[in-house]
Parts: C-alpha cells; structure tokens; sequence
C-alpha cells in the first residue's frame, strides 16, 4: 500500500530551536502526479488549522514528481506560496552519493549484486526459504534483501552474511547434495556456496559491515 509519510518541521513559541513532528500516515497516494500530492498537502494542512502561507520550507527525496523544480511538487506550493523553499532530503542525497560510489567500484558492485542473488534464490521458492530457516542458527539473522538506496538495508544483508556465514554454507551443500532437487538449483547453490566461500566475498561481507555500521 502506498502510503505518505506527513511531517511538520517548526520552531515552538519561545524557543530557538526548531523540531519535528511526525502527523500521520496517509494512506493510498498516487505518487506519479503532483497535483494529487499538492492537495493531500493542502488537505492534511487544512485539518491541523495550518496555512500553507505560514510555511517556509519544504522537503522531499529526489524522486521527479517532488522534486521537479518546473512541474514537480515543489512547483505547485511555491505558487501559491513564493515562500515555501524547497530543500532536497539530505538523508535521501546522501544514501544517492554513497549508491553511486559503489556502483563506481566495480568489486563493490559485483559483491552487492551477488547477495542480492543470494538472496533471490532462496526468497522466490519458499520451500528453499523453509530449509534456510529450518538450518538456521538460532538467533542469527537470515539472508537479507539489498534493495534501493536505503543502506540499513545493505548493512542487514551484509551482517546476516557474517553472522551466519557456517550456517549459510550449511544450507547451500544440502541444497547440492539433495538428488530431488533439479539439476539447475543445485548447480546455482554451489555456485553460490563456492562464490560465498571466496576470500574477496568475505572480505567484502566484513568491510561493508563494518563501514556501514
């Protein structure tokens, strides 16, 4: 379900420093058209008693349709409201700056595609996900997805390498061995198991999540 995170940045009566607090979810918004946006904003402000007139600032990720300075969101605000400056998400640019540095490094890249792919292959079948569960140790996180931006994410699919990394290895050899399996899942579990294995993979595992960290 898509839903619209909506918060108010302000600074109290009395006060020097600003806060931020969070409103409400809004849920089912159709982000592909700002307009639609524009009066949820308008809307959502209208039942707290808000003007958007009072409003000095606004802030979105870097996606097209609320950040596009001609035809996006910001757009719209600002001509009802000349005030309403709008300043890009510093958490969103800088999960951009640190996606683009890996993609520029390529033995980066490859590592975070191959756990994307580690993960992939147990996720689309659950009867793999069952035996990876079931061979698990207890306590130990499990193969994690590598998705977006985002790098909690990335952390908590390179820690769940590291923390269960026998246990990881455990699960593919039975997957390899198991003659009911087909031949194409066995083959791509040892070569999972034997990529995992590599030095530069576990090198990787324990670098990325250490920085990340």
């Amino acid at each position: 379900m898509n839903q619209l995170s909506f918060i108010i940045r302000y600074v109290p009566t009395g006060k020097r420093e600003a806060v931020e607090r969070f409103s409400k979810f809004i849920p089912n918004v159709r982000h592909d058209a700002p307009e639609d946006l524009y009066d949820i904003i308008i809307v959502a402000l209208a039942a707290y008693g808000l003007k958007l007139a009072d409003c000095r600032g606004q802030s979105y990720d870097n996606a097209p349709n609320v950040s596009g300075c001609y035809a996006g969101l910001p757009a719209l605000l600002m001509q009802a409201n000349a005030l309403a400056t709008y300043v890009p998400c510093s958490a969103h640019s800088l999960n951009l700056i640190g996606s683009s540095a890996v993609e520029s490094i390529q033995e980066a890249a490859n590592f975070f595609d191959f756990v994307d792919d580690f993960y992939n292959f147990f996720a689309r079948f659950m009867g793999r996900w069952e035996v990876l569960l079931q061979n698990s140790t207890p306590g130990h996180a499990v193969v994690k997805r590598v998705t977006g931006t985002r790098w909690p994410n990335k952390y908590k699919a390179c820690s769940a390498l590291t923390t269960s990394f026998k246990s990881l290895m455990g699960v593919l050899h039975h997957i390899e061995d198991n003659a009911s399996e087909k031949p194409e899942n066995r083959s791509k579990a040892a070569g999972l198991r034997k990529n995992l294995n590599k030095f530069e993979s576990v090198f990787m595992a324990v670098l990325w999540t250490i920085v990340l960290t």
